[in-house]
């Protein structure tokens, strides 16, 4: 008979990263494809989907699941299904997608197709940013840095090739991530970018900005505190201003040897 439990009584997750490298399953991918498998349903409605899976690949990835199907209160039996209603379809089938593709090696580099292209199938910038949120949910870091790797791509093409960096998007990602989340210093860099950049000189700021800021200050001082960082003033030269390398955004600590150069860089701090 299917078990499930209520998933709105699973812990908060925090910000720290899960203790497993990358997040993503061992090379023996023949020890969890003879495990259980376990079904997730997302969606509300007729639109809703349930996803099988396999109980211990995804419960590697992620202490959220490993939580809900290992560990049940005294007297119940293993739940076999979780229902998550507030999660969009597409979304959690991209999700899935990225699980079984990272599954086979710690090595592997599996890359989200870029917003705007015919394989991303209509996903957005906003798609991913709710994913990337997703992973905080589901105390997957792996997973964020997959999402940043797809819009930093994303953003790095020339400007006639993507939109710019909206308010909006920036927003969400400030209601929905802890203070230290470094989606919200790449999207602020961004944003600087977007504000200095010459191809918008002499144009007016997009309409949301000014909504936006006047209702989230602090975006507004991330930027002016990004600013201050960069150690710009009257009397000194403007730096050239480059966008650091990708995995000075990511969550997991990665270890870099930086040659000294003349150029700014942006430092997580």
């Amino acid at each position: 008979m299917t078990q499930s439990r209520d998933s709105s009584t699973m812990p908060n997750p925090t910000s720290q990263p899960h203790n497993i490298a990358n997040n993503t399953a061992s090379d023996n991918s023949s020890s969890w494809l003879t495990e259980r498998i376990v079904f997730i349903q997302v969606g509300t409605g007729p639109q809703k989907k349930r996803f099988p899976v396999h109980e211990k690949l995804i419960t590697a990835n992620s202490p959220f699941f490993d939580e809900y199907f290992n560990n049940p209160e005294p007297g119940e039996e293993l739940p076999d299904i979780m229902k998550l209603p507030d999660i969009d379809v597409q979304i959690f089938t991209k999700f899935m997608n990225w699980v079984y593709a990272t599954s086979h090696s710690l090595r592997a580099r599996f890359r989200f197709p870029m917003p705007g292209t015919p394989e991303a199938q209509g996903m957005t910038v906003r798609d991913y940013l709710a994913m990337y949120v997703m992973g905080y949910r589901f105390q997957m870091y792996g997973l964020r840095n997959a999402v940043l790797d797809v819009l930093y791509d994303y953003y790095s093409a020339p400007p006639n090739e993507r939109d710019e960096v909206n308010m909006e998007d920036v927003k969400y990602i400030f209601d929905n991530t802890p203070t230290d989340s470094p989606m919200r210093r790449y999207l602020v860099c961004q944003l600087l970018f977007y504000f200095f950049g010459r191809e918008r000189a002499g144009q007016p700021l997009p309409k949301e900005w000014a909504t936006v800021l006047g209702e989230q200050g602090d975006i507004g001082f991330s930027m002016w505190r990004m600013l201050n960082d960069w150690a710009w003033g009257f009397e000194n030269q403007v730096p050239r201003m480059i966008v650091k390398p990708r995995i000075y955004f990511y969550d997991e600590p990665v270890r870099v040897k930086v040659e000294k150069q003349e150029d700014w860089w942006w430092w997580r701090g």
